[in-house]
């Protein structure tokens, strides 16, 4: 009798009723729309470029880079001509003849000059190195040197029994120094 319309069973036909009970299924509720979500309106940005730079000025700023550079040089090359001991010209390099025992270096001047205050560096570039002042040379002149002799400026002596002599600077009085491989 569910859903049926039926007279009240206490007044009699004066009230009509429907039995209540079993309904229909109902079908499921639809899904919610997702909510819409208003987009900001996109923003213009400007960039301001760089104003762009001429030739005239990357011309400019090249010269004024070798000036300084030349400036550099000039100043490198002043300082060194200046502590030359005696401020004498260069006589272009030292020829030497150059060999070495175990415990000694053995020097000939073979240049037709005479060699004044020749400083000798051996196994590396001056100043930085083990040195000896070997004072003067005749030409021609062959001298002897022990090799302990030779010391770095911080007193550190040249040990020839634990090293090699591999290369030698001799220059110095006038001359510019000169690199031998031994």
């Amino acid at each position: 009798m569910h859903g049926q319309i039926i007279a009240c069973p206490h007044c009699g036909l004066s009230t009509v009723l429907r039995v209540p009970g079993y309904s229909e299924p109902q079908p499921p509720p639809l899904p919610k729309p997702p909510p819409v979500v208003s987009q900001p309106h996109p923003q213009t940005i400007y960039i301001r470029e760089k104003p762009k730079t001429g030739c005239l000025t990357q011309f400019v700023a090249a010269l004024l880079i070798l000036f300084l550079l030349g400036f550099i040089v000039s100043l490198f090359n002043s300082a060194s001509d200046s502590s030359r001991s005696n401020n004498t010209p260069s006589r272009g390099t030292v020829k030497a003849n150059i060999r070495c025992t175990d415990t000694s270096i053995i020097i000939q001047n073979k240049d037709s000059t005479a060699w004044s205050d020749i400083t000798v560096y051996l196994n590396g570039t001056p100043p930085f190195t083990y040195r000896a002042n070997l004072g003067a040379f005749s030409p021609g002149e062959t001298r002897e040197f022990p090799l302990n002799e030779f010391a770095k400026k911080n007193g550190e002596r040249f040990n020839p029994f634990g090293m090699k002599v591999v290369q030698v600077w001799i220059g110095g009085g006038g001359f510019d120094y000169s690199n031998y491989r031994l």
